[in-house]
């Protein structure tokens, strides 16, 4: 007996559309740090430093620590910029990241094997949580809106694995600019995000305008 004849009308697309990511606190943060030609090595229990007109992304930022289980303090130094601590982060956060070796300096860059492969179109909660999460803390320190965008500077490894989650997760289109013989070289991504995502980083967007500045 020979088998049914499968026709166009019997495959169901994929829809993605029900799906709820859940935030992962560890991959938001791994998404607010600093990957400025590379991830700086920093020394004892410095975690992060951010500048002085990123008052909210400190608040932010020590949200998601606290989320994911670290202590952390932050202390504000003279010249305005601002310093978080966490022994315990520091050396969760370092397991993710290998030695770089650069021209001027070493750099730290994401090891492979942080975000699990993409084994399947429908999404699965263990591969598609982690680059949700990513991309949401991304957005929550360096995010554009109208149209949806991240604007990043001397961060190679972030911009194409920013490129990547997006293609991952089902985005539209995705438009790189960056700038050509200047120094930082600045990287616009700009992109039409489907439901899923677009409903997410439009709580990132809401999450930063509502949240109160560092006041340290």
């Amino acid at each position: 007996m020979s088998e049914p004849r499968v026709t166009a009308k019997d495959i169901k697309p994929i829809d993605n559309r029900g799906y709820v990511p859940t935030l992962r606190a560890d991959f938001v943060v791994l998404g607010m740090l600093s990957d400025y030609l590379g991830r700086i090595p920093y020394e004892g229990s410095l975690v992060e430093r951010f500048y002085p007109a990123e008052r909210k992304a400190v608040v932010l930022f020590l949200r998601y620590l606290t989320a994911s289980g670290a202590a952390a303090t932050a202390d504000a130094l003279t010249s305005g910029h601002i310093e978080v601590h966490s022994p315990q982060a520091k050396r969760r956060l370092d397991a993710f990241y290998e030695i770089e070796p650069q021209m001027f300096c070493p750099a730290l860059r994401l090891r492979e094997g942080v975000f699990p492969t993409m084994t399947r179109r429908q999404y699965d909660a263990s591969e598609v949580d982690p680059r949700f999460s990513y991309l949401y803390g991304v957005y929550l320190r360096y995010g554009l809106s109208e149209p949806f965008g991240y604007r990043l500077a001397n961060s190679v490894q972030r911009v194409e694995l920013i490129k990547s989650f997006l293609a991952d997760l089902d985005a539209e289109w995705v438009s790189h600019k960056y700038t050509l013989r200047t120094a930082p070289t600045c990287n616009e991504l700009t992109f039409e995000p489907d439901f899923v995502l677009g409903t997410l980083l439009n709580k990132a967007l809401s999450e930063r305008i509502g949240c109160q500045e560092f006041d340290g």
